[in-house]
């Protein structure tokens, strides 16, 4: 990627803005597209089984025929005396050793089952083009209600489900007056300090960003004064488990867009434009 300096007067980004990592985060030590798609369907897999052998002796039903049980026995003592209680007790317990002879084949019906439950789900969740996985529809990440008290400050969470240090494209959505609120998704890399850039920019509400350490986002925003409490939820549209790109964001204000690469300086920003002076690409 050729590098294009001294844009960041044009993008209105504050002076001394630059690229930042995340401390002590680590890349993956696995790149392989391949070995991640399978790693991660062998976690589906698993979450399959558990679910498949788990759902009739965790299921409502079950759970609600044992708490019968002394009950039960409590009447057939009051309609039948002990001699009832015995032959039904009796009866019990041989249930209760049909089910754990029972465990170990339900327990092998489930694992012959898993890969085929994982896979329909996964196609129905999205699909695979090369090391991206497209979701049908976007999947919620968070939600959080965003008050002018909480300028200056991050909300951190958690992302379930996607692989460790993928690239996330994320979609937002504001519930309330978007021209009074200004939102940021931050991740593993990020232009720093965040809060200046806020205040100049009018950030899209999509872009992608690269997993912190822990599958951890942290939201940014800065709303007005005036303003009440707006709801801000976030979504997934994509990710990509061996990216290119670092971060990718949008200003609004002037339609334009910033993407930082592997392999490019800290202090280097693309805004997508053409600079004034194009320099010639370099030869492969």
């Amino acid at each position: 990627m050729v590098a294009r300096k001294n844009r960041k007067a044009e993008l209105g980004v504050p002076p001394g803005t630059a690229v930042h990592q995340e401390k002590g985060g680590r890349d993956r030590w696995i790149r392989n597209p391949t070995v991640i798609k399978w790693l991660s369907r062998a976690r589906g897999i698993g979450r399959e089984f558990w679910r498949g052998f788990s759902s009739p002796l965790l299921s409502s039903g079950s759970l609600f025929q044992l708490c019968c049980v002394p009950f039960f026995l409590f009447f057939v003592f009051l309609f039948a005396g002990w001699e009832g209680v015995i032959d039904q007790s009796i009866m019990i317990s041989a249930g209760g050793l049909a089910l754990l002879a029972t465990l170990p084949v339900w327990a092998l019906i489930s694992i012959c089952l898993a890969p085929f439950r994982n896979h329909y789900a996964e196609r129905a969740e999205g699909c695979w083009k090369g090391s991206r996985f497209i979701y049908h529809q976007r999947q919620h990440l968070f939600t959080y209600e965003w008050s002018a008290s909480d300028n200056g400050t991050g909300q951190a969470y958690r992302i379930r489900g996607i692989p460790k240090d993928s690239l996330v494209d994320y979609v937002m959505e504001v519930e309330g007056p978007a021209h009074l609120i200004r939102c940021m998704l931050v991740g593993r890399f990020y232009l720093h300090p965040v809060a200046p850039v806020l205040l100049l920019w009018r950030p899209a509400l999509r872009g992608s960003v690269r997993l912190r350490r822990g599958n951890r986002l942290h939201l940014y925003c800065y709303s007005e004064a005036s303003a009440l409490p707006i709801i801000v939820r976030v979504y997934a549209v994509a990710f990509d488990v061996r990216p290119e790109v670092l971060m990718y964001y949008t200003d609004d204000r002037i339609a334009a867009s910033i993407a930082v690469k592997d392999g490019q300086e800290s202090s280097e920003i693309d805004d997508g434009r053409e600079p004034k002076n194009k320099p010639q690409p370099k030869a492969a």
